[in-house]
């Protein structure tokens, strides 16, 4: 069977297979191929990682790794709701610009729980993949010219300061 013909198989998912013995644990969750981050799927998949809290882990896929094709689905999927964000309102005196400050959104950032390292990554993704969309952001947030700059030229660098 090729590839493509057992793709259009539909199985019943998910399937959970934990086994135990001797003190060690393996964990087989059966899934449907997806790409799309929200698929509810991954958050089940999630969930029983975090229950067995495995010590290495094993995938089915293609390079590159399930896990990184869903860390930039997300953060596309964050930038596309900061994109609606920054649209101006038809209302003068509910523009939204006028809302978000830096310190408001990182403070945001962080009870939702990013860490430096994860924001970080985040403006390194967003300057990848749309470098205009994060400019217009930056200076939504009112940051100055010359920060928006060294933050973008950081962001272009992988998150290294030269």
């Amino acid at each position: 069977m090729s590839f493509a013909e057992y793709a259009a198989v539909r199985h019943p998912t998910p399937y959970v297979v934990e086994v135990a013995r001797d003190g060690a644990r393996l964990l087989l969750f059966g899934g449907r191929h997806s790409s799309q981050p929200a698929d509810p799927m991954f958050d089940q998949i999630e969930a029983a990682f975090a229950k067995l809290s495995p010590a290495f882990a094993l995938h089915e896929g293609t390079p590159p790794a399930v896990e990184i094709d869903r860390e930039i689905g997300v953060l596309r999927r964050q930038q596309q709701a900061i994109l609606h964000l920054l649209k101006p309102s038809e209302k003068p005196e509910t523009n939204r610009r006028n809302i978000m400050t830096k310190e408001k959104w990182t403070a945001i950032m962080r009870a939702t729980g990013f860490t430096d390292e994860e924001m970080n990554r985040w403006h390194v993704e967003f300057e990848r993949s749309a470098p205009e969309d994060h400019q217009q952001f930056l200076e939504y947030l009112h940051i100055g010219a010359e920060e928006v700059a060294r933050i973008r030229e950081w962001s272009r660098n992988g998150g290294v300061k030269h």
